[in-house]
């Protein structure tokens, strides 16, 4: 079903047909290339789709998401966000029992083995390897 609609660039006042309507989101003007969504019409979010547009709207979701970022760290096994409110920076995702340092995200098993060297050089526990 083809459905009409306004390109997003204020600069260009073209409108054309979108094939697809909805189900064809992303709409590229065919005389200024400019991406408009078709649910929002507005310039195109760009790495985000509708949904996460509209949650990233949300001021309750957007500080929840602003929290998690500050507070978590990426397990550098899987992607499962780990927080971190006390203790050592040893740590063992619990999703995957992947142990590494909160600091640096180096793998602690070279660590347990080689000693603190094996963390990363900007890391707060890298110690040089000192060879006796």
């Amino acid at each position: 079903m083809n459905e009409f609609i306004w390109c997003s660039n204020v600069l260009c006042n073209v409108g054309q047909l979108n094939e697809g309507g909805a189900q064809n989101n992303i709409v590229t003007c065919f005389n200024c290339h400019q991406k408009t969504c078709f649910t929002h019409k507005i310039q195109w979010h760009e790495g985000l789709t509708c949904k996460e547009f509209d949650m990233s709207m949300d001021p309750i979701y957007e500080s929840s998401r602003r929290w998690i970022v500050e507070n978590s760290k990426k397990c550098p096994h899987c992607p499962y966000q780990i927080e971190k409110n006390d203790g050592c920076d040893h740590m063992i995702c619990i999703k995957c029992r992947h142990e590494f340092c909160w600091s640096c995200l180096a793998d602690f098993q070279p660590i347990r083995k080689d000693g603190n060297h094996r963390h990363d050089p900007t890391c707060k526990h890298y110690a040089a390897y000192n060879e006796q």
